[in-house]
């Protein structure tokens, strides 16, 4: 078994994922592209609770600094051979 993800119960979401956020949001006013900072200096006295997405060290004014952030980062390279690795995906770590 060479899939990336080897939990015992895997599954998509019937309807698919967009399907399952919908459902959850249900109800809740959404905003996208708005710079929250800006946003909040008028309109803090209208809401209960607000849901900050960005970055963590900016939320709190950078006070401690510029944190560092772990990622994932995928590079795909199609290779004309049958099998370059012998598995789906192989973790270079000393890259």
């Amino acid at each position: 078994d060479n899939n990336y993800f080897n939990a015992r119960y895997q599954g998509i979401p019937m309807g698919g994922y967009t399907a399952i956020i919908e459902k959850m949001l249900d109800g809740i006013e959404v905003l996208t592209e708005t710079d929250y900072f800006e946003w909040i200096k008028t309109h803090a006295d209208e809401v209960k609770k607000t849901v900050f997405t960005g970055q963590i060290d900016e939320f709190f004014g950078y006070r401690l600094g510029v944190l560092e952030y772990r990622s994932v980062r995928f590079e795909t390279e199609v290779l004309d051979t049958d099998n370059y690795q012998g598995n789906a995906v192989v973790n270079y770590t000393e890259r």
